[in-house]
């Protein structure tokens, strides 16, 4: 079974047995469907669609603001969770 956790830069996909899976929901915290909306931006390419500077991404993603995945060191966003949550936090 596939788990994606979004969230901070502590945000990261695992392979999780399925009788593990409720454990390790706990544990990580807020999770949410494994396919994402669109395509996966990184961090600069999300920086230039919000028009915003490389390093606000990083501190807003590092806060929890701003949706992220983990994949190995790099961090992914889906641009629609994004916007979603930029637009709940207003």
């Amino acid at each position: 079974m596939l788990h994606v956790s979004w969230g901070p830069l502590a945000c990261n996909i695992v392979n999780v047995a399925p009788h593990d899976a409720c454990a390790n929901r706990a544990q990580r915290g807020r999770t949410m469907d494994a396919r994402p909306h669109g395509p996966l931006l990184k961090v600069e390419e999300l920086a230039e669609a919000l028009n915003v500077p490389v390093s606000w991404v990083y501190k807003k993603a590092e806060q929890g603001a701003l949706p992220c995945l983990r994949v190995g060191r790099y961090l992914r966003f889906d641009l629609a969770r994004v916007l979603a949550s930029l637009e709940a936090s207003r």
